[in-house]
């Protein structure tokens, strides 16, 4: 299914100098950025979608699920086991869960809840290929489930304005819709 692309400006920039691990990490801890997160999550939930987020610090998954409730949202890491797996695939599909936050390691390599529909992608990447293997995950077709919608979440620092004209040069050369939110 061919997903529209929302793309958010949070008006800000990730830290001057440091690793990227450290920027990364000064983000997804960051308390008002994890509830900015939870906020775009549930607005999508309360529109009818099955909702992934995926990032690449456990603790920011498990932040996230707090705000969001676990009766909500479930964490899918690499603690989480096959048959743990299933029964969160179970509970979307049933409309006991209404979305996955997870280990972007763990969903871009080919983890399939085919009803998930909305991926919000809360940090930056300058990275196609990690792209077209996430953004695979909410455009498989299942009866139940929304057209297909990414959030792309872009930021204003001369490293990541570079990661947004790679992303979004590559949504258009796929001929996606982009609309700036």
């Amino acid at each position: 299914l061919k997903p529209r692309i929302e793309i958010l400006d949070t008006g800000r920039s990730l830290p001057l100098g440091g690793s990227w691990a450290a920027k990364i990490n000064n983000l997804l801890y960051d308390r008002e950025y994890v509830e900015f997160i939870a906020a775009v999550a549930s607005t999508k939930i309360l529109d009818g979608h099955k909702v992934l987020v995926v990032a690449e610090r456990v603790d920011f998954l498990h932040s996230l699920q707090a705000i969001l409730g676990s009766e909500t949202v479930a964490v899918v890491d690499g603690n989480t086991t096959l048959e743990e797996r299933e029964r969160i695939r179970i509970q979307l599909d049933k409309g006991i869960l209404q979305g996955v936050v997870a280990s972007r390691q763990i969903f871009a390599e080919g983890i399939s809840y085919n009803i998930l529909s909305c991926l919000i992608l809360p940090s930056p990447t300058g990275n196609p290929a990690m792209l077209e293997q996430l953004i695979g995950r909410v455009q498989r077709k299942h009866p139940d489930k929304l057209d297909p919608i990414v959030v792309d979440i872009a930021f204003r620092g001369s490293s990541e304005k570079r990661q947004n004209a790679i992303r979004q040069g590559f949504y258009y050369s796929k001929g996606w819709d982009v609309e700036f939110i």
